[in-house]
């Protein structure tokens, strides 16, 4: 529930910064060339029912006798890091789909808003309330003044082994 504003102004506060949208690409498909606007990942590694054991989003097939949004246990956002992390390109990440989008530090395009322009930022990694389907390509774009519940961000750590 921050605004992109907000978020930023953590990473300044903590001299980090906010993921790009190539610091995703690099991590699930080993470039940072965005891919089509529908691209074929294996995000669930062939589940045929995608209880998502990697992360918390709206299970929208019927056949997989979806309860509701608690039906992990949590009504809304899980806590961080209960789902077995993704590990791609021989790093491990927790959370990267599910729980809430994350604003980028990218910019998209300005857009008129009936009561003022802004010039929207991406929010990357969908949130519990997206549905499978949607996953398929995870990114939108929103206005950085606005907050939502379901929009966070991903506070970057380097780690060297």
């Amino acid at each position: 529930g921050v605004t992109w504003f907000e978020a930023n102004a953590f990473m300044l506060w903590s001299e980090c910064s906010l993921m790009t949208k190539k610091d995703w690409f690099r991590i699930i498909i080993g470039n940072t060339d965005e891919p089509p606007s529908i691209w074929a990942i294996d995000m669930l590694k062939g589940e045929k029912t995608p209880k998502y054991n990697f992360a918390n989003v709206s299970l929208s097939y019927k056949k997989n006798n979806y309860k509701g949004f608690n039906d992990d246990g949590y009504e809304y956002c899980s806590p961080s890091g209960i789902y077995r992390p993704f590990n791609y390109n021989g790093e491990e990440v927790y959370d990267l789909l599910g729980n809430v989008y994350e604003w980028t530090q990218d910019f998209a395009k300005p857009v008129q808003y009936s009561e003022h322009t802004c010039v929207e930022r991406f929010i990357i990694g969908g949130c519990w309330m997206t549905n499978i389907e949607e996953m398929k390509y995870p990114i939108n774009v929103l206005c950085p003044i606005y907050r939502k519940e379901t929009i966070g961000f991903r506070y970057k750590i380097v780690i060297k082994k």
